[in-house]
């Protein structure tokens, strides 16, 4: 039996095709019944992606994602997802679940930059030589 596809990818696509029909028509000056046409969506589909407005839960992610990025900026890079879901948790008095934390802080492109202690173990010395 197939995984279940998430809803999100199809989105995604459709949000890039109402961005480019939304510069071409301001750009260009098309008609937006046209560029819906040629792109394969309905006109009403459109009209109502313009007018959306945030969810909850979108709000609530950039908030958090501003954090993490003002605690990578501060100086808190070596905080991976789990510290910073640690972290979270503690100044929201709210429980993230991790795998939040690792999506949002992935779309960032914010990575953790370890700790370099581990990189080279006294082994290795010995097996040069």
């Amino acid at each position: 039996m197939a995984k279940k596809a998430r809803g999100n990818r199809r989105e995604e696509s459709y949000v890039n095709k109402y961005t480019a029909i939304q510069a071409l028509h301001h750009n260009d000056n098309y008609s937006i019944s046209l560029l819906c046409e040629c792109a394969g969506i309905a006109r009403s589909a459109y009209y109502k992606w313009t007018q959306r407005v945030p969810t909850k839960r979108q709000l609530e992610n950039n908030e958090i994602l501003k954090e993490i990025s003002a605690l990578h900026e501060k100086g808190q890079a070596n905080f991976g997802y789990r510290k910073m879901k640690i972290h979270l948790n503690h100044k929201y008095n709210k429980q993230f679940n991790h795998k939040r934390i690792y999506r949002l802080m992935k779309l960032a492109s914010l990575q953790s930059e370890g700790n370099n202690a581990f990189l080279k173990s006294p082994t290795d010395n010995l097996n040069d030589e």
